[in-house]
């Protein structure tokens, strides 16, 4: 009979066994406990919170698919704009190909390296005045004393400005930049929190003492924008000015994205495109999307939009080149193609950005329809 600590122990081993992380005794041992005690006996850490259900299964099937049971999933075939989408549970990543052809095998070549082994750079604060701070090393750094630099109890770093900072003169701009696969969490001299993702860069003054409180930013980030009804708070992108009050909401504003993103968690924020007069106000749950010459509204999951924030990829019917963008951002890679684009080949579902490289990549290549090749920093996409 198994006591709390054995089951325990296999709730741990069962978390790392669908993130890829045992080993081939843990393994093993996994699925000695399962043919002992059987699937009701298995049920994840309180770290899937929110989704224990899916956990589970997931975990299940790729048990049941290890040792040659009977699967918990069943193949389905869906219908979708008059062709057959083939869902594939592959860890915790849904794959979609709209194909009604056989999958072919393709070997996957490509290093075994682990996730943090490939950032190698650090984030910095560029002041005004062109001095570079690395902010890993800001321990050792004699500092301003309205100037807090630190790492929170998750790890994340934190860079802090008092709210009682001397007013400077607003021309005078500092920028932060985050590296491939690093976030860093920003508090304004205002109170305003941005959460600032991978790879992005955040231009603002020491101080907010002109009539507004603007910010550029090129990337991504979440703002919990500080209320001061006589001073907006504006973020300054490539192609557009979001104007709030008070509120939070994220912006994608990557430069190598077609399309700038901007979601509405909570409050009201006015969208002002810098190339064409034309202007929108969103509400909480929605997200304005700006192209060239088109600004449209819809309404989107904010869940799915700030995955990024819980250390998350999430996909939602998307190409393979938007997800290798993503993979970039994050895993400090440049990608190159020697294979046409697939238009017909997406991908949906949600997955660690905590796993390794390689793992993702076979994940991806399991598809049938794109395989890799990696080399130190370089991923090449073949077919």
């Amino acid at each position: 009979m198994e006591n709390n600590i054995q089951r325990k122990k296999y709730m741990q081993l069962a978390a790392k066994w669908l993130d890829g992380r045992c080993t081939d005794a843990e393994e093993i041992e996994l699925f000695n406990y399962y043919e002992q005690y059987g699937e009701d006996n298995f049920q994840l850490l309180p770290t899937h919170n929110g989704d224990e259900a899916f956990y589970r299964d997931i975990l299940l099937d790729k048990i049941n698919k290890k040792i040659k049971r009977k699967p918990v999933f069943s193949m389905h075939l869906i219908k979708w704009a008059s062709a057959a989408a083939i869902i594939l549970v592959i860890g915790t990543l849904l794959i979609n190909r709209y194909k009604t052809h056989s999958v072919q095998h393709v070997k996957l070549v490509a290093q075994n390296f682990k996730h943090k082994t490939l950032i190698q750079n650090e984030a910095v604060l560029i002041q005004n005045d062109g001095k570079i701070i690395k902010l890993g090393e800001a321990g050792k750094l004699h500092l301003p004393s309205d100037l807090n630099i630190h790492h929170d109890s998750s790890g994340t770093l934190v860079y802090r400005i008092a709210k009682q900072a001397e007013a400077t003169d607003p021309k005078l701009i500092n920028e932060i930049r985050t590296p491939a696969g690093q976030t860093l969490i920003v508090y304004l001299s205002d109170g305003t929190k941005v959460h600032l993702n991978a790879a992005s860069s955040l231009k603002f003054p020491g101080t907010f003492t002109s009539a507004s409180r603007k910010v550029f930013l090129s990337g991504e980030a979440y703002f919990e924008v500080t209320k001061n009804k006589t001073k907006p708070f504006i973020v300054s992108t490539a192609n557009q000015e979001v104007e709030v009050l008070g509120t939070h909401f994220n912006v994608n504003a990557y430069d190598n994205e077609a399309d700038s993103r901007t979601t509405l968690i909570e409050g009201s924020v006015k969208i002002h495109p810098k190339h064409f007069a034309k202007s929108s106000i969103l509400i909480p749950g929605q997200q304005a999307v700006l192209g060239k010459q088109i600004l449209s509204v819809t309404d989107v999951d904010p869940n799915g939009v700030l995955a990024w924030r819980g250390g998350y990829f999430l996909f939602n019917n998307e190409d393979l080149e938007s997800i290798m963008r993503k993979l970039e951002r994050v895993y400090g890679i440049e990608v190159i193609y020697k294979t046409k684009k697939n238009p017909e080949l997406t991908f949906a579902g949600r997955i660690s950005q905590q796993r390794s490289l390689t793992s993702i990549l076979k994940i991806l290549s399991e598809t049938g329809d794109v395989s890799f090749s990696v080399s130190g920093r370089k991923v090449v996409v073949l077919k």
